[in-house]
């Protein structure tokens, strides 16, 4: 992303300096490039740290799936989420964003879309082509399924509750 908006190390380095990241010298940069050494082992490893990840984003101005998903990738390459789950790097976008659920996984969008802390709930974004009519038919159908879920557990416990 770097040499795609034609930023130096030096000048990409001064700019994680400016946002208080000071630690992201041209030398780390570039170590993190070109894979850094591990400090027991001496090998070199390319992993960034979430901190990492986020200052650079911050520093390049662009949003952190960009560093996450190269934006040169097709929709259709594939992207490698861990050793044994690959999908599409538009899966991967979508996954990345919340839209989606990774296959092999629970699967249950609602379940899912209930991790989103409640105060943001309301302004959940939905992928592009869903517009403000099927996002509220979306959900108002996860409301209808989460209310009949309650009732039912409060049917079972109150059955379990009479028996004592």
């Amino acid at each position: 992303m770097r040499k795609r908006l034609e930023m130096s190390a030096a000048q990409l380095a001064q700019r994680c300096a400016q946002i208080g990241a000071p630690e992201l010298t041209e030398s780390t940069i570039a170590n993190i490039e070109t894979g850094r050494k591990h400090k027991s082992t001496g090998r070199r490893r390319r992993h960034v740290t979430v901190d990492e990840l986020l200052a650079f984003a911050a520093a390049l101005d662009v949003a952190p799936i960009h560093l996450l998903t190269s934006p040169d990738a097709s929709e259709d390459d594939a992207y490698q989420v861990t050793p044994s789950v690959s999908v599409s790097t538009d899966k991967a976008r979508g996954w990345i964003r919340g839209f989606w659920t990774l296959p092999g996984t629970r699967n249950e969008r609602l379940f899912y879309l209930l991790e989103i802390p409640s105060d943001e709930r309301g302004r959940v974004w939905l992928p592009p082509g869903e517009g403000v009519s099927s996002r509220i038919s979306g959900m108002e159908a996860a409301i209808a399924q989460l209310t009949d879920a309650l009732e039912d557990l409060k049917t079972h416990q109150g059955d379990g509750d009479a028996g004592q």
